[in-house]
């Protein structure tokens, strides 16, 4: 909705969708009482995949949704955070051309760069922030979509120079020796990108997996940390919101 809440129509009375809200006010207050902000939960993804691969582990997981981010271990922590917009561009420049996505990148690949557009998305405040953080809507619609929409030239190279500034900012945020990356979300589907990310020096083992775990892979994450709240066990890291302590958040409603 218009506050950046994603509700599926007809499946909540409004009474749950207030009880969701206040919800999430409720856990968004108590992770700035530790000192934290609200991120991505990616960092179950690495529980999750290695469910499901039960003889591979990923360096990294990367998730490419109306955000692109991701999760890997350094020195004996879980680091998470948002690397940079990424559908939520695509999806409202691909709007402008009467199409609800750019299946497979097949418009991206077909523009070209605007190297002035590429350089003003290069210089964005948050990408001088230092994490643990979290880029919200909110941003993306106050700073990165009126530079784009007012930046003179085609749709087409919008999307493809917003293409190669996502691709570059995911290469810059992978660490150093990454030899496997696990990539889910809708953006796993976005062929150029693909394409263009494993072209960056030190990018290897690029992992697209099944459709089922690529579209759905976050539901289940969150499925798996509602069974951590149940269970009592820690299901936010300290160490991907900034609190002063890991906890265990949520409700379970019966």
């Amino acid at each position: 909705d218009e506050q950046g809440f994603f509700i599926v129509e007809n499946a909540l009375s409004k009474s749950d969708i207030k009880t969701l809200r206040e919800e999430f006010e409720r856990i968004h207050a108590a992770e700035a009482g530790e000192g934290g902000h609200e991120v991505h939960v990616e960092p179950g993804a690495r529980r999750i995949s290695n469910i499901f691969n039960k003889t591979t582990a990923y360096d990294v997981c990367l998730n490419l949704g109306g955000i692109a981010n991701l999760s890997y271990q350094k020195d004996g922590q879980r680091v998470a955070f948002d690397v940079c917009p990424f559908n939520i561009v695509f999806n409202h420049l691909a709007g402008k051309l009467g199409l609800p996505y750019d299946d497979g990148g097949k418009v991206s690949a077909g523009g070209m760069i605007n190297a002035g557009l590429a350089h003003q998305l290069s210089e964005l405040s948050y990408y001088r922030e230092n994490g643990p953080k979290s880029l919200g809507i909110e941003y993306i619609r106050a700073e990165v979509l009126p530079l784009i929409d007012q930046a003179a030239d085609t749709t087409e190279n919008k999307l493809r120079t917003f293409c190669e500034h996502v691709v570059g900012q995911v290469a810059a945020a992978l660490p150093a020796g990454s030899k496997s990356i696990l990539v889910t979300g809708g953006g796993g589907f976005h062929q150029f990108f693909i394409s263009e990310l494993e072209k960056q020096p030190g990018v290897t083992g690029v992992h697209i997996p099944s459709p089922l775990i690529v579209n759905f892979k976050e539901a289940m994450i969150f499925a798996f940390l509602g069974v951590l709240r149940w269970r009592g066990e820690v299901n936010s890291l300290s160490s991907v919101t900034g609190a002063r302590r890991n906890s265990s958040t949520g409700s379970i409603v019966l």
